[in-house]
């Protein structure tokens, strides 16, 4: 049995399947550095006998479990752009999971930005010597980064130009976060 499939459905499945597994290797490759990070912290945590110790070790394994989670959905994205290649399909079922197992992983990030962002922020807070003012500004842009990634994947996740909002101003929100922390050490008592 001889199968045909148009050029350019190849060639979209491949450049799919290329990128994916780009993107796989690279989350491979920063999820084992990421590893290595996490059993030193929890290490460094469990030793600890001080206040607040086990919320930062709930942080730790929250974002442990969805980087986890992002990253096997992440590699079955990839999985499947591989079968729809293989299978030589464009079939509307593929295409509608690749678009959830894409949606999962945007809501997971936001998930998981939200989070560490929280911590980043709350660190920020009380380097400022638990000034509330100090942390108006980066905690509406946390808040905003979150509102806007949600937004965008009920309106429409595909649209790579939109994609990319969410992660500009967390982008601009960790350059807050970061100037204003920094600001702190030498100046606020």
């Amino acid at each position: 049995m001889n199968f045909t499939v148009a050029t350019s459905v190849f060639e979209d499945n491949l450049t799919s399947l290329v990128w994916n597994i780009i993107k796989a290797g690279v989350e491979l490759l920063f999820y084992g550095i990421y590893i290595v990070l996490f059993i030193l912290a929890v290490y460094t945590l469990a030793g600890r006998k001080t206040r607040g110790k086990q919320v930062l070790l709930a942080y730790t394994w929250t974002m442990a479990i969805l980087g986890t989670t992002q990253l096997i959905l992440c590699l079955l994205g990839t999985a499947e752009t591989v079968r729809v290649l293989v299978q030589q399909g464009t079939g509307s079922k593929s295409l509608s999971l690749r678009a959830s197992l894409n949606n999962a992983q945007y809501l997971i990030f936001g998930f998981n930005n939200l989070l560490t962002d929280s911590l980043f922020l709350y660190r920020c807070f009380i380097t400022w010597g638990c000034q509330w003012k100090a942390v108006v500004l980066p905690g509406s842009l946390v808040i905003l980064t979150f509102a806007i990634g949600c937004i965008i994947i009920v309106v429409d996740p595909s649209d790579t130009t939109l994609i990319r909002i969410p992660f500009v101003v967390a982008a601009v929100t960790n350059l807050v976060l970061v100037t204003l922390t920094a600001y702190a050490v030498p100046f606020v008592k």
